[in-house]
């Protein structure tokens, strides 16, 4: 069966993650049966990664400030994807249809959004390998 993506509920995250008048700095996006939804918004990392288990897989949506004392600080946006090792093959074989379901959302929404794919991004991570593929974009 086809997935589902609650669109009004996803597109309040991604609007919430990109507006600079809230502290909001990510939002997961999750499997309810057939249907992508919301899991969670928040502004720290480790809470973030606390939603990707190795029986899951989701999408996260995050803001990350990059610059340093020498250039500019500003604002990049990553589409990260997961999946944890215990998911199947054909799970993870359905998410790249569905990413391409989220992507007409979130980046038809905003022609500047600056996005970078992980396939499988290490819980064990802290933001800063997101800041150095940032710095490259």
């Amino acid at each position: 069966m086809a997935t589902i993506v609650d669109k009004e509920n996803v597109i309040q995250a991604y609007d919430a993650v990109r507006d600079v008048n809230t502290d909001i700095t990510w939002a997961v996006f999750k499997y309810d049966n057939n249907y992508l939804v919301c899991g969670g918004v928040g502004n720290d990392f480790d809470e973030m990664k606390s939603h990707f288990t190795d029986d899951d897989r989701l999408f996260a949506y995050v803001c990350v400030e990059v610059g340093d004392s020498y250039a500019q600080h500003c604002s990049k946006f990553v589409l990260l994807t997961w999946f944890g090792p215990q998911v199947s093959v054909i799970q993870r074989a359905r998410m790249s249809t569905d990413k391409g379901l989220l992507k007409e959302i979130v980046l038809v929404r905003n022609d500047d959004a600056h996005v970078a794919v992980l396939q499988y991004f290490q819980k064990s991570s802290t933001s800063r390998p997101l800041i150095r593929l940032l710095q490259n974009i």
